[in-house]
């Protein structure tokens, strides 16, 4: 049965977020912004699972350890996650928490293989 919905919705999503604070280091911002995140799971359909953290410290060159916290959640197709953009969960958290405390914001979104 898992296959068979893979091929008519898609394979999963793995939609990577990654957030530089207007105040670097902030904790309380930092808990804000992790309580609303953890929301979405249970109130957003179409999510598989969901992480959130701080960059690991790197001397790698290669490694953008600059950012102060990441999400990654992963969709059970490219439909959910475009469901979830629109879903008022997300719209809310995004207008109230994150848009008001982000400097910077990267978003990537990656197909699962």
């Amino acid at each position: 049965m898992n296959a068979i919905h893979r091929q008519k919705n898609g394979p999963p999503i793995e939609h990577v977020v990654l957030v530089w604070l207007n105040e670097p280091g902030n904790a309380a911002v930092k808990a804000k912004m992790i309580a609303a995140a953890r929301t979405f799971p249970k109130e957003i359909p179409g999510i598989l699972s969901m992480s959130i953290g701080d960059a690991v410290p790197s001397d790698r060159d290669m490694v953008d350890d600059s950012f102060d916290l990441g999400l990654v959640i992963r969709f059970k197709d490219k439909a959910a996650l475009d469901a979830y953009e629109k879903h008022p969960v997300h719209v809310k958290a995004a207008k109230e928490v994150l848009g008001p405390n982000a400097s910077k914001l990267k978003v990537y979104d990656v197909v699962v293989k």
